[in-house]
């Protein structure tokens, strides 16, 4: 199954693979997130260049937030 990542800032998706191997692809590839939002990698250069650069999470955290979204996509799937 596939799943859809989504920019909170600007709307780009990417969809992935909802495997773990994916998500961290994702990461390394420029994501990020603050609290429970996802940035994509052009939105989080400008965040980073912000006021806010230092409430970005970081892998772990981007990691976590990413998972979630799989995890509810999943369990849409089974509804």
């Amino acid at each position: 199954m596939k799943v859809n990542i989504m920019c909170s800032n600007c709307g780009k998706r990417e969809e992935i693979e909802n495997t773990v191997d994916n998500a961290v692809q994702i990461i390394k590839s420029g994501w990020d997130s603050i609290g429970g939002a996802l940035y994509c990698p052009k939105c989080v250069e400008v965040i980073k260049n912000s006021r806010y650069g230092d409430r970005l999470a970081g892998e772990k955290h981007t990691f976590i937030a990413i998972m979630h979204w799989i995890l509810n996509a999943r369990n849409g799937e089974k509804e």
